[in-house]
Order: C-alpha cells, then sequence, then structure tokens
C-alpha cells in the first residue's frame, strides 16, 4: 500500500470540506502518470494549505472521458454544490491542463 498526497488550491477550500464532513466521497483527477498508480487500499492525504485530512481509498475507477464517468456516476455525487451535469463539465475542464490530461491519461474517480 502507498500514501499518495493530493493538494487542493486555497480557492478550492470548500472542496476540501466537503470531504473532511464526508458530504463527498468521491473525489475525481485528471489522470496522470502517477494518479494512475493509485490503488485500491492506498491512503491519501488531502492537503489544502496548513490543513491535511487522511483518507482510505475504498476503491478506484478509471474513466475515458468525462462523459463516460457521468454515465456511470452522477455529478452531485461528486460536486455536491454544482446544479447541473454541464456545470460540473465546465468546471473539470476549467482546471489547468484537464482537457489535455484527461484526453491523454483519462479520469479518475477516487471513492474515499
Amino acid at each position: 500500500m502507498k500514501t499518495h498526497t493530493l493538494f487542493f488550491h486555497p480557492e478550492d477550500h470548500h472542496n476540501f470540506e466537503y470531504i473532511r464532513s464526508g458530504e463527498k466521497q468521491i473525489e475525481t483527477r485528471a489522470g496522470s502518470e502517477a494518479y494512475n498508480q493509485i490503488s485500491t487500499g492506498d491512503t491519501i492525504v488531502f492537503a489544502c494549505g496548513e490543513e491535511e485530512i487522511i483518507k482510505v481509498v475504498r476503491l478506484i475507477k478509471h474513466f475515458q472521458s468525462i462523459d463516460e464517468l457521468l454515465k456511470e456516476i452522477p455529478f452531485s455525487d461528486i460536486m455536491p454544490w454544482i446544479n447541473s451535469e454541464e456545470e460540473a463539465k465546465a468546471t473539470w475542464l476549467s482546471f489547468p491542463n484537464y482537457p489535455q490530461r484527461i484526453s491523454k491519461f483519462g479520469i479518475l474517480a477516487i471513492y474515499i
């Protein structure tokens, strides 16, 4: 089992707080060589500034695209503060390098 650190930018602190409260139990990340190494049973350290939350990966699923992910997982399970699937897609695509990384590595759903 490995430990991975996933960072949140300060402007995404609300997302971090949804994980802390347990309301958000699925975190998504655009794939990368490092992220694609995350496995069920690994430990995730979520970090936002000086704060940390430690969770164990219950399950990880890999999808080739956002559309494929959304066929299986409702957007509200991933982004409870978002009001529509279109808004969720726009949010993912607004993150730096996400479109390129998803195209190359897919997108991961990390169940915590």
